[in-house]
């Protein structure tokens, strides 16, 4: 059943990417690769979550899809349950094969990265970022039926949407992050509201429209009622003005666990030990895994300082890049002053280290306006 499923799902979504990535302008040689290494990383993501008593949030989500109440918001866990439970009682997949489908999703965010990516005119960075694009990690941790998976797929194509100019797929994604992890609607919304805030100030005469000010009208509405029914304790302690009591109680999450984070960080070391630990003068390890993600970690941190130094990104006089600059930042400010634990930062950097390493790779020859 498996060689089955395996062949019908490969032949299936190779013909569809393969006619889709022509439109976006990936090279045949580019999309065979990444598609090969695509379908290996699912294959070896299944073996895994089969063979590991403990594996991921993926396993406990199929076989807890019994979980799934539909009297309450269908976002979240909840939502992941939901769309288990359908493939496993509707279209009657085990788990092999929900997870062998989520080859259409997890491949359809690389391509549109690589779409992005192919328009750079910089050989180097092409490079740099394919090389970024196919490393354990940011596969891993983006594959299977769960949360990370859907939320890699809306931020590619949040980051597609902005690069092409095109307000449907900007609020498509936004939808989509709304359903999956609340938390990032807000904070793409607080980011368009500072974008706005600052377009008011400089261009008010010229630029500001009566569509600007809906645009305002629904991001603080969607705040608001993220803030209020969909972040549990903390959004109503946020709306109080309790944010430093919210950082503190989740700072001290996991704090006393394996990989804990101390409370006392400060941070600087914080933010930066979230990007890249553990480096090769962290702690030893003989650990296999850590030491993949500290040989990957050294990558993105020398990556990281390349194109940094090197990009003429912020020249870019355009409100859009900006409003996605603004985005991944101020997630990054956000979840690397929260996280307790660098065992889930392992996994939700993935959310923030490809595209902001676009972002720096990526010029908006044309300035846009909301």
């Amino acid at each position: 059943m498996f060689i089955i499923s395996f062949i019908f799902f490969y032949c299936i979504s190779y013909l569809l990417f393969s006619n889709l990535s022509k439109k976006l302008h990936v090279s045949e040689v580019i999309f065979n690769v990444f598609y090969l290494v695509k379908f290996i990383y699912i294959l070896y993501f299944i073996y895994f979550n089969i063979t590991d008593p403990f594996a991921t949030d993926t396993k406990a989500h199929f076989y807890n899809n019994f979980k799934f109440d539909s009297d309450t918001f269908i976002i979240g866990d909840n939502l992941v349950y939901g769309i288990n439970l359908f493939f496993s009682e509707i279209l009657l997949f085990n788990f092999t094969t929900v997870n062998l489908f989520t080859i259409f999703p997890s491949f359809l965010s690389t391509l549109l990265l690589l779409s992005i990516i192919s328009e750079i005119d910089n050989g180097k960075k092409k490079i740099i970022l394919y090389l970024i694009l196919i490393i354990p990690s940011i596969n891993f941790w983006t594959i299977g039926m769960n949360k990370d998976m859907f939320s890699h797929l809306s931020l590619s194509i949040f980051l597609y949407g902005i690069y092409k100019k095109n307000f449907f797929l900007i609020t498509l994604s936004l939808i989509i992050t709304f359903f999956i992890r609340p938390y990032l609607t807000f904070v793409i919304l607080i980011s368009l509201l500072v974008i706005l805030f600052f377009k008011i100030i400089f261009q008010f005469k010229s630029n500001f429209t009566i569509k600007n000010i809906f645009l305002i009208f629904m991001s603080i509405s969607v705040v608001y009622f993220v803030l209020l029914f969909l972040l549990g304790p903390f959004g109503v302690q946020f709306i109080d003005g309790e944010i430093p009591k919210i950082i503190k109680n989740l700072q001290s999450h996991y704090t006393n666990s394996r990989l804990g984070i101390p409370v006392d960080q400060i941070y600087v070391l914080r933010l930066f030990n979230y990007l890249f630990y553990p480096l090769p003068w962290s702690d030893q390890t003989t650990e296999f895994a850590l030491l993949i993600i500290m040989f990957e970690n050294f990558l993105i941190l020398f990556v990281f300082i390349y194109l940094f130094i090197s990009s003429k990104s912020f020249m870019n006089k355009n409100y859009l890049y900006f409003f996605g600059l603004m985005s991944f930042t101020l997630l990054l400010i956000m979840l690397s002053l929260i996280t307790s634990n660098y065992g889930i930062a392992f996994r939700q950097k993935w959310m923030i280290i490809p595209f902001l390493l676009i972002l720096l790779s990526i010029n908006f020859k044309k300035k846009t306006n909301f």
